[in-house]
């Protein structure tokens, strides 16, 4: 069998009692989260009110909501719409072994069908469930290569993710769902080049993979065919942007046998998420050894190749971030206003910050240190080495980021993030509503009662 072909038996087969309860249960806790960082996103973001202008101006038919609102468009339209403003705030999960952002693809895709075909919650999860298993085995097989050959795999994977979501709720065949991958292989491409200038398009990528997968659906249905391998083949996806196969029939095959979403990891903070480990470091050390910013001398901040790709390089474009959504993947920018704020919320992405000697004479200070020998697989580690100026010099290694399950955080956790991410966006009510929806995600309600909560003013 091909791969796209197991993908295709698994999502057919799977069935509501095959799902551990964690599992489900970890779903719930992402939709939590998910929800939260939209409505957020959806009030903060200037690319949200972009993407909404876009899809309200299309005229569509008023199948699907867009978050946070009263107004509807067509499935697709939605899923790119909802899609993209969960991602615009890079404040959405990861799963960071895969260094795939699954939600955002997964859930438009899973909510919007789930409204337009009068699905029950348990289907709607269901179908998550698929979508986050197949996404995040495919970004595991690449083992970060994805990412090594410049391209960004939350889009290259969102097709996927999408289809598979849309095949269990619209109870597709095997051949209309292998014929819908190759399909979606040809949309396949979203690359990295944001990194260097902070533009926006990294924030499509998820809304634009997943609106990909409505319409490979669509097309596969009426008769269109793709290439069955679509992932292994000679010009397939895995050989065309990694130059090999990675360990994709390994990683496929355990399908059905071990279940992946628990693993994901929620992000504490709304940057990338290889600046998190850093985060926690120079906010533990502070504690630890009771100084302040006006005591740090000098930092070395030790990472991963993979680390220094994202968020150090190239350096002049890092140490002096133009853009906000720089600033998010600017490691001495992070590190800074950690030493000065004590963490990074939506507040400390801001650019007046560039014009504060403070935070720029402390960026100044800050050594970057690539250290192959601190890697982890599958993780982010970080460590820092702070000199101050009485002359100490403490240091510290995170190697696993927080919420991985080496370093767990609870649904309490969650469900804080969520609250400081919604309050003053929602009426407090409503605020108490959308978490009850989610935490009791269940029956023929489940979706449209979720979207009416979200909906309050």
């Amino acid at each position: 069998m091909t791969i796209s072909e197991k993908i295709a038996r698994f999502v057919r087969e799977l069935q509501f009692e095959d799902v551990p309860a964690e599992v489900f249960d970890a779903a719930k806790a992402h939709m939590v989260d998910t929800v939260g960082v939209a409505l957020l996103s959806g009030k903060t973001a200037p690319t949200s009110a972009m993407i909404r202008k876009l899809v309200r101006e299309k005229e569509e038919r008023p199948e699907c909501t867009l978050w946070g609102t009263r107004e509807k468009t067509s499935a697709a339209s939605a899923v790119l719409c909802n899609a993209t403003v969960i991602h615009g705030l890079d404040f959405d999960d990861t799963h960071t072994g895969a260094i795939v952002h699954p939600s955002a693809s997964v859930l438009a895709v899973a909510l919007a069908l789930g409204e337009k075909l009068h699905k029950t919650g348990e289907e709607v999860l269901l179908a998550a469930v698929a979508g986050y298993e197949v996404a995040v085995r495919l970004g595991l097989a690449a083992d970060g290569q994805f990412h090594n050959h410049g391209f960004h795999p939350s889009g290259i994977l969102a097709p996927f993710a999408g289809i598979c979501v849309a095949a269990k709720l619209m109870d597709l065949g095997e051949d209309v769902i292998v014929n819908a991958c190759g399909i979606a292989g040809s949309q396949a491409g979203t690359i990295m080049e944001f990194l260097h200038d902070g533009s926006w398009v990294k924030m499509l990528h998820p809304g634009w993979g997943a609106f990909s997968a409505m319409y490979a659906v669509d097309c596969a249905q009426v008769g269109f065919t793709g290439p069955r391998t679509v992932f292994e083949g000679q010009y397939g996806v895995f050989p065309v942007h990694i130059g090999g196969l990675g360990r994709l029939a390994e990683e496929i095959d355990t399908l059905g046998d071990a279940w992946l979403t628990p693993e994901i990891a929620f992000k504490l903070y709304p940057a990338c998420h290889h600046t998190h480990s850093f985060i926690n470091v120079m906010a533990s050390l502070m504690e630890k050894h009771r100084f302040s910013a006006a005591d740090i001398r000098s930092i070395r901040a030790y990472g991963t190749p993979m680390c220094a790709s994202q968020v150090c390089y190239p350096k002049e474009a890092k140490v002096r971030p133009e853009t906000e959504y720089m600033m998010k993947f600017s490691l001495y920018y992070i590190i800074a206003m950690t030493a000065l704020h004590g963490g990074v919320t939506t507040e400390e992405i801001d650019l007046k910050y560039m014009k504060d000697p403070l935070v720029l004479e402390m960026m100044d200070r800050i050594e970057f240190i690539e250290d192959p020998s601190i890697a982890v697989r599958g993780h982010m580690p970080a460590k820092l080495e702070v000199t101050l100026k009485d002359g100490r010099t403490v240091s510290e290694l995170q190697k696993y980021e927080k919420s991985a399950r080496e370093n767990p955080i609870t649904l309490e956790d969650v469900i804080r993030k969520y609250h400081g991410c919604v309050s003053g966006i929602l009426p407090e009510a409503a605020e108490r509503a959308v978490l009850d929806a989610v935490l009791n995600f269940g029956g023929p309600n489940a979706v449209p009662g979720l979207m009416a909560a979200m909906a309050a003013r």
